[in-house]
């Protein structure tokens, strides 16, 4: 059975910089979206590598650190959760949808 999930950006926070705000726009970008498969580790990768190149292109602002994050104690709302280095970005979330 091929593995589905949705992508959903849940709250938005006001960006403190340039940084940050291309992350959230980027992030929002991919909101509703759904992969499937391979598509996923591909996101997660191309996410990541994304605001790598933020961080290179607004080199003054203070980087951001980014990982994904699997939730095995379902406290949270989703499978996998970004997480951004404790900046106040935006929630992205990955919900894996039983078919």
């Amino acid at each position: 059975m091929k593995t589905t999930c949705m992508v959903y950006v849940g709250q938005s926070y006001v960006p403190k910089n340039r940084l940050e705000n291309a992350i959230q726009e980027y992030l929002k970008l991919n909101d509703r979206k759904l992969l499937s498969g391979n598509e996923i580790a591909e996101f997660k990768k191309a996410i990541l590598d994304q605001i790598s190149a933020f961080n290179d292109k607004y080199s003054r602002c203070t980087p951001v650190r980014a990982s994904w994050i699997k939730n095995h104690e379902n406290k949270q709302p989703a499978d996998e959760i970004l997480s951004l280095g404790g900046s106040l970005i935006c929630n992205l979330y990955l919900y894996q949808i039983n078919n």
